[in-house]
């Protein structure tokens, strides 16, 4: 027998897969960068070319998604008409029609100027070429009272029914002192639904025949209630489930699974926590939420966002995604498939911003609105290690090193190769945007001989984690496949030893390296 030992240890690694937990997250600007919307609370991808952005302040801008960095531009100016004195009030929600551009219409929901304490929703028709609202198709729908500055809710969305839902706080205050959340003739602390396709009783809408009081005690226009500040609602893109994320008043942030006719129990609850009563209260009949979290960390205020459905964050897939405004934190919330139960609830990201809300494109991709800079930055999830998908050990001109990075969105790998597995004889160091290497096209005066091989994924922010070692022999046409071994193959002996230590192989072995360690991974011969 002759002697050999090749790199066991590195071997032995080869095609162990990476299965990495949630990463962590960035927020990138991407073409959004020049993109400014004072006091920004809504955005909206109108088609693939367009978008609306809607700012507290009372403009509509108008973003031109063909160019790079994204233009925009006002479409609708409503700062005369709306009330900005309080920091809750002004112009709020922002919805396009479902069957836009067959219908070219949106909606939106806002306060009126001082000294009134009104909201209103209305529509207006717009071209769909520049998005400017056609003078004259102005048309009100809803119109109520608020008796305080705060709490106004003001989020609009169509739901997969093709309804129009309206969250409406409280009526603000502390407490909610006039008990509006669970007072059904009241349209304060309420979710409401109403169809905005049909007319009738004098109104410019109609009401849905589902909804709960319909034909009955309480407001048609309710879909549910027991609710103090729904901050940001959203539809589950792929089931329809409908969640929403209702500020608290002193102590719990709570995430509501909101369903038709149901109640949520405030001001008796906040969140699952008796609140008036403070203890003893009863909470029969009532909707405890899905999830909550109190006020400890800093966390203050929730800002409701989406159940991730989008392709290029895999890892995000079917976690609802949602912040806090007064803390910036950024987590994503994953539920079993009924939405009981919580799996888990992991921290994306621990940010320096007020987060106003989240955006979802027309890909279902998610974005986030940061309200001092009025900016709009994507949600990219950290690139895990990228895994080997084949553990060639011996590579001809003609194969391929392949791998793969599943789980985030990735714009380049780093690949390196080195003659040695500390890489500081590297052969390579450069960026790829392939998922695969071949060897023999791009080094055509790479030698035959032993390599070692790592990567690392990256997203748009630089972010990415490095692959385990690759090992592998490149060899030409001239050069013979190395015999398959594994370790029972070699014997080492005496083990442990002192001075002497004997190797041994089969005959038939070609040996071009052996590398000796020691129990600490030291290299003692080469």
């Amino acid at each position: 027998m002759s002697g050999r030992i090749l790199c066991i240890a590195w071997i032995i690694l080869l095609g162990t897969a990476v299965q990495p937990l949630l990463s962590q997250a960035v927020l990138v600007e991407d073409e959004w960068s020049e993109v400014f919307v004072p006091r920004i609370l809504n955005l909206t991808f109108v088609d693939e070319s367009q978008a609306l952005a809607l700012s507290q302040e009372g403009e509509i801008y108008r973003l031109d998604l063909t160019q790079s960095p994204i233009s925009q531009e006002v479409v609708l100016d409503l700062s005369d008409e709306i009330g900005v004195s309080a920091g809750e009030r002004g112009l709020l929600g922002l919805a396009v029609h479902p069957d836009y551009p067959m219908d070219p219409r949106i909606f939106i929901n806002h306060t009126e100027s001082d000294p009134s304490l009104t909201t209103v929703v209305r529509s207006f028709e717009i071209d769909p070429e520049d998005l400017m609202p056609i003078p004259g198709s102005d048309v009100e729908l809803l119109r109520y009272a608020q008796p305080f500055d705060n709490h106004n809710g003001g989020h609009i969305t169509f739901g997969p029914d093709g309804y129009l839902y309206i969250s409406s706080g409280d009526g603000g205050s502390s407490g909610d002192p006039m008990n509006n959340a669970q007072d059904t003739s009241s349209w304060l602390g309420k979710i409401l639904r109403i169809d905005v396709d049909g007319s009738g009783g004098g109104l410019a809408y109609d009401i849905p025949e589902d909804n709960p009081f319909v034909g009955g005690a309480g407001r048609d226009e309710i879909y549910a209630w027991g609710v103090r500040n729904p901050w940001r609602f959203s539809f589950d893109r792929e089931t329809g489930e409908f969640w929403a994320a209702d500020v608290g008043q002193g102590a719990w942030e709570c995430i509501h699974v909101i369903q038709n006719g149901k109640n949520y129990g405030w001001r008796i609850l906040e969140g699952s926590h008796c609140f008036m009563p403070s203890s003893g209260c009863d909470s029969t009949g009532l909707e405890l939420p899905i999830f909550e979290y109190n006020h400890s960390q800093g966390d203050r205020s929730i800002t409701g966002g989406y159940m991730y459905r989008g392709k290029k964050q895999p890892l995000l897939y079917r976690k609802y995604v949602y912040g806090d405004f007064v803390s910036g934190r950024i987590w994503a919330l994953e539920v079993t498939p009924d939405a009981l139960q919580v799996v888990s609830n992991e921290e994306l990201m621990n940010t320096d911003i007020n987060v106003s809300a989240f955006a979802e494109d027309l890909e279902g991709e998610v974005y986030v609105l940061t309200y001092g800079s009025g900016g709009v930055r994507r949600l990219v999830v950290e690139p895990p290690a990228p895994s080997w998908t084949d553990g060639l050990d011996t590579v001809y001109i003609a194969d391929k090193i392949r791998w793969t990075a599943e789980g985030a969105e990735v714009d380049e790998f780093v690949l390196e190769i080195s003659r040695d597995s500390s890489f500081t004889d590297l052969v390579y160091n450069g960026t790829l945007t392939d998922t695969f290497f071949h060897p023999g096209v791009e080094f055509a005066d790479l030698q035959v001989g032993h390599y070692y091989s790592r990567l690392r994924a990256e997203n748009r922010a630089g972010q990415g984690e490095v692959s385990q070692i690759h090992s592998w022999y490149y060899a030409d046409d001239a050069t013979s496949v190395l015999s398959a071994f594994s370790a029972e193959d070699v014997l080492l002996y005496p083990n442990p030893t002192s001075d002497v230590l004997r190797v041994e192989w089969p005959e038939d072995f070609s040996v071009w390296q052996y590398i000796i360690r020691n129990a600490h991974g030291q290299v003692v011969m080469e």
